[in-house]
């Protein structure tokens, strides 16, 4: 498939499936990130920003990291636990769209709740798979934060190693993006999965693959961005405050306008979410149709030598 055809074919399932998609995954970002605006700072829309926001109140405060550990924690717990039941309907939804298929939400859910513990299965396949690598990451970059980071103070070597480590990241974030889609699709889960979606990403046509994704993920990431950043232009300094002293922000008659834009830009961030389940989706699919053209290709040329 074209990235043409691929695009409208993303466009079409959100346009027939609106409520199907977007209402369970609003309810997973509000799940996420009502608690986590109202512990970090209000005004927080992204999980990045209220991380470091955290780090830089909590550090100012003279408690360390521990504050971003909880943060950690908690995003963690939201993601094991609820997000399987909603990926599951999300996907379920797009793959019966995709052979036209119409589902109501309750059936979409119900196949999320029965479908939960292979997703949680293989979403700790992926943890565990993903340890190795983050071991590599904290070796190179371990010395860089011993005595406070300073970017002034980094070496030619530190700027290498982060390098590196970036893409290692980001490599194997890429390996795991079909995981949902084998799941629902294929009925495979845990390690079997996880070990097919790399096979997918990397032995196919990598940088079309490659290509496809991150159009998808600049669209996503992009507006964002620029929707937390809308969010949280007209209260810089208010939110300046309150990493001083929280009480004294709260008591601020803005900081309540703050809130509110935060909220809806809650429901923007969700709104613009299934875009990239869908975009995915049909990505995926277009990756089993190479691989099965190039099988059928190497069978036939198989059977031209043979007879």
């Amino acid at each position: 498939m074209t990235l043409k055809m691929i695009l409208l074919n993303a466009i079409n399932v959100y346009r027939k499936n609106f409520s199907k998609l977007f209402v369970p995954l609003l309810i997973m970002q509000l799940a996420m990130l009502l608690p986590l605006m109202f512990f970090t700072m209000p005004g927080t829309v992204n999980v990045a920003r209220a991380l470091l926001v955290t780090f830089s109140s909590y550090s100012q405060t003279g408690q360390g990291v521990s504050g971003v550990v909880y943060v950690v924690v908690f995003i963690l717990l939201i993601l094991l636990f609820l997000s399987p039941l909603i990926v599951s309907n999300t996907v379920y939804v797009i793959d019966k769209d995709y052979d036209n298929e119409r589902v109501s939400l309750k059936q979409s859910l119900g196949f999320g709740k029965k479908n939960y513990f292979k997703m949680l299965k293989s979403y700790f396949a992926v943890i565990a798979m993903a340890m190795p690598v983050f071991f590599v990451v904290w070796l190179m970059l371990y010395g860089m934060f011993v005595n406070g980071f300073d970017i002034m103070a980094l070496t030619v070597l530190d700027i290498f190693f982060i390098v590196v480590s970036v893409i290692l990241v980001l490599l194997f974030v890429l390996g795991t993006v079909f995981v949902p889609y084998i799941i629902v699709r294929e009925k495979r889960s845990g390690f079997s999965a996880a070990w097919l979606s790399f096979k997918y990403v990397y032995k196919g046509n990598f940088l079309n693959t490659l290509g496809r994704l991150a159009f998808a993920g600049a669209i996503v990431l992009g507006l964002v961005l620029i929707i937390n950043w809308l969010s949280q232009l007209p209260f810089g300094e208010l939110f300046d405050l309150y990493l001083r002293d929280p009480l004294l922000a709260l008591q601020e008659p803005l900081m309540l306008f703050a809130i509110v834009l935060s909220i809806i830009a809650i429901f923007l961030v969700a709104f613009i979410m299934p875009f990239w389940y869908a975009f995915s989706y049909n990505t995926y699919r277009g990756v089993l149709l190479d691989l099965e053209r190039k099988n059928k290709s190497g069978w036939e040329e198989d059977n031209d030598i043979i007879f």
